[in-house]
């Protein structure tokens, strides 16, 4: 779902295309009200504001957040009040939780920088290759 929403805002093409990319160096063309003020206008990640995000929310382990404290920091990008722009923010976070939580239910300050500068997808390739390997 994320990549039909967001690959033809991406592209560099008014001709959408049906494998749905996305393109990371247009990424800032995505934003939406809701947005975590992860990236600049010109999208690259801020790493100033996940360190603010877990000195606010942070408040069990300073490197990784709770469920509630998950709960809390996503509900802090809520500056839209539209339905449609709650429920990408809370889409887009929710699926990142489910996808990145520990087998404690914590998720890593590494984990979340990672969905901002893109190398989370290298972790979840290791991660699948080791399920995978193990099973």
């Amino acid at each position: 779902m994320i990549n039909f929403f967001l690959s033809y805002k991406t592209v560099d093409s008014r001709i959408p295309s049906l494998l749905f990319p996305i393109h990371i160096k247009n990424i800032h063309r995505a934003m939406h009200p809701n947005d975590s003020g992860g990236y600049d206008t010109e999208g690259r990640a801020l790493n100033h504001v996940l360190n603010e995000l877990f000195k606010e929310f942070a408040t069990t382990f300073p490197d990784r957040l709770s469920r509630d404290e998950f709960t809390s920091m996503r509900k802090s990008f809520y500056k839209d009040s539209s339905k449609s722009g709650r429920f990408a923010s809370w889409l887009e976070w929710e699926f990142a939780y489910m996808l990145l939580k520990d087998e404690d239910g914590y998720i890593g300050k590494e984990n979340i920088q990672g969905i901002y500068d893109g190398s989370i997808f290298y972790y979840m390739e290791k991660k699948q290759k080791k399920k995978y390997h193990k099973d």
